[in-house]
């Protein structure tokens, strides 16, 4: 069992517990989901950050934010299927255990 230290993510530069591998818990999981192949590394769409990408090509911070309606002309954008710019703010995250 790994260790639980407070920190900031290395991947996704969520503040909160981190283990061992400098990662939070999400991030573990993607990380090991990445090595079976099920998800890739690489330069997300939306903000530019370089992390593990879902298939759409957005970090999970990203779908984050347009989750919870942070960015419309975003979610407009991919809704009407055209692109935008990469370099879209990021609201850098909390995560507390529970919530």
């Amino acid at each position: 069992m790994s260790t639980l230290v407070a920190g900031s993510c290395g991947l996704c530069a969520t503040w909160g517990r981190v283990t061992g591998m400098g990662v939070c818990a999400v991030c573990r999981e993607e990380v090991y989901r990445m090595r079976r192949g099920t998800m890739a590394e690489g330069v997300c769409r939306r903000c530019g950050w370089t992390t593990v990408l879902a298939s759409d090509s957005t970090c999970r911070c990203c779908r984050t934010v347009v989750r919870l309606g942070e960015d419309e002309q975003w979610l407009a954008a991919e809704l009407q299927r055209r692109e935008l710019p990469s370099g879209r703010p990021l609201q850098l995250a909390l995560g507390i255990e529970g919530l």
